[in-house]
């Protein structure tokens, strides 16, 4: 008879093969492939982003990622680096759901930043330094 595992250590083994294939294996591959990603967090979005159809940080709202998400973005990963998924279809796809997402799209991210940042200042009551041009730069050095 073969030997029975927990689920636990089944969900451990998910996690340890999505951690690694996202902080070590995939990049290393974009950089000696030249992928348009490269970044561990980078690679992470867009495989969770894909395997919930949907921006990670809107689907996983108030519950964490299930083992079976975890081994669907194994596979999606392991597919890139055999070269049967682009990763930049991929990527497209993850910016076009955060683009119909509300404040996922980066342009809402950043104002909502901007604004967040103009509220604390104005909390602190700190001052923003005034602009000053900078002086145009010269071809001497």
């Amino acid at each position: 008879m073969g030997k029975r595992t927990r689920s636990g250590d089944i969900e451990r083994d998910v996690r340890r093969a999505f951690d690694a294939l996202v902080n070590e294996v995939l990049p290393e591959a974009a950089r000696r492939r030249g992928w348009p990603v490269a970044s561990p967090a980078a690679f992470e979005r867009l495989l969770l982003d894909h395997v919930l159809d949907a921006p990670s940080e809107v689907a996983l709202r108030g519950r964490r990622v299930g083992p079976l998400e975890y081994a669907m973005a194994v596979e999606l990963g392991a597919r890139m680096l055999e070269g049967g998924v682009c990763v930049a279809a991929v990527q497209a796809r993850s910016r076009a759901l955060r683009a119909a997402e509300p404040g996922c799209a980066p342009t809402a991210i950043a104002r909502n930043c901007a604004a967040a940042v103009a509220a604390l200042m104005r909390r602190a009551r700190i001052r923003a330094p005034p602009h000053r041009p900078r002086p145009p730069l010269t071809d001497r050095f």
